[in-house]
């Protein structure tokens, strides 16, 4: 870390404490480039509840942020406002994107380094939940080699349907992912085109025909006000019975308790969750108890190249707004329009180029 006085800098930067872990293991998360940038930058610790609060947010010009929540409150509150917030990842409900656009803030993202790990633990979700892993573990682990070898069947996929529900980068790899499988692919999305289908060799159909018609169903779109529960105990009774379903999305797209009950009572045959309603998910949860859906710990994507991309890719967002430049991915693209943006872009710009004036002397 920089021994240079963060909150004298011109530009203090703020990293938030679950990187701490892997930056002092020496992991390549791209911290680094901050460094020999420059960048006067230092661990932040959100309150206990998990948000950053006004002081926190007003000490930094750029914060590099995993779980952390910002909220309205701590925005109204903060005086001033980061310029941006470096999302590592691609999920902003933690984040009130809409305050966030009102007080001239930044958010970016980095699908450049999530998708294809996103995308990679959903096939592998898919094959898990297919071939009925869970089970055969436990049933080795457990003796019961011979007894229910047959119980817990698989299920191939070889002209079988899946239906992906959010067909953005995620969902188009995975599609590109499936294809040596020999399965059909349908997809739903409201944001993609006929034409968009069709050059991408999929399907573009309605959620309810999604759900009739798909042996594997993946959840694969953003949390919002309109997928909040989207998937709930009338979508799941449309599944069929040896269908299985798998999220690597949000849990709250879910209704975890319907699905919970699909489960138990066998209408649907199996699931993969990497997500959850309340994270972490309870030891005691019904889920953690059932033989046909596999768990894990909204980490499944997690690979060292997956930590290294996504920091480079936050780090390089942060020193594109210290030079006074727009970010490639930004999740509130409305922020960009903003004058009082504009001028405190045009404003770094300005320190930018008076710093080469003197350095070139």
């Amino acid at each position: 870390m920089t021994t240079s006085p963060v909150h004298e800098a011109a530009f203090p930067v703020g990293v938030t404490i679950d990187f701490a872990g892997a930056y002092e293991g020496d992991s390549d998360i791209g911290l680094q480039m901050l460094d020999d940038a420059g960048v006067a930058w230092e661990f932040v610790a959100p309150e206990e509840s998990g948000a950053l609060g006004p002081t926190q947010l007003s000490a930094y010009s750029a914060i590099l942020t995993g779980p952390a929540r910002v909220t309205a409150e701590a925005l109204d509150a903060a005086r001033p406002a980061p310029l941006l917030l470096a999302r590592f990842g691609i999920g902003t409900d933690m984040l009130d994107l809409g305050a966030c656009t009102r007080h001239d803030v930044i958010v970016s993202i980095t699908p450049d380094a999530t998708a294809r790990p996103v995308a990679v633990a959903a096939l592998a979700l898919v094959l898990a939940s297919t071939l009925r892993m869970h089970a055969k573990d436990v049933m080795v682990r457990e003796g019961d080699w011979v007894q229910d070898r047959r119980r817990w069947l698989g299920r191939g996929l070889v002209g079988r349907t899946v239906g992906i529900i959010g067909f953005g980068n995620i969902g188009t790899i995975l599609a590109e992912l499936l294809r040596p499988l020999e399965v059909r692919i349908v997809v739903c999305d409201p944001y993609r085109r006929p034409e968009d289908a069709r050059r991408l060799g999929v399907e573009l159909i309605g959620l309810p025909e999604l759900l009739d018609r798909s042996d594997v169903v993946v959840v694969a779109c953003p949390l919002t006000d309109e997928t909040r529960h989207m998937i709930g105990p009338a979508e799941l009774a449309r599944m069929r019975p040896s269908a299985s379903l798998v999220n690597v999305a949000r849990g709250q797209i879910l209704d975890q308790g319907a699905l919970t009950v699909a489960l138990a009572n066998g209408a649907i045959s199996g699931a993969g969750l990497d997500v959850f309603e309340q994270e972490p998910l309870p030891a005691s949860d019904p889920l953690t108890s059932l033989p046909n859906v596999m768990l894990s710990p909204h980490g499944l994507s997690q690979t060292d190249q997956l930590m290294s991309d996504s920091s480079a890719s936050a780090v390089r967002a942060i020193l594109d707004v210290k030079a006074g430049r727009t970010p490639r991915f930004v999740a509130n693209r409305a922020v960009l329009e903003r004058p009082g943006l504009l001028a405190r872009l045009k404003s770094r710009r300005q320190r930018r180029d008076s710093a080469r004036d003197q350095a070139a002397g």
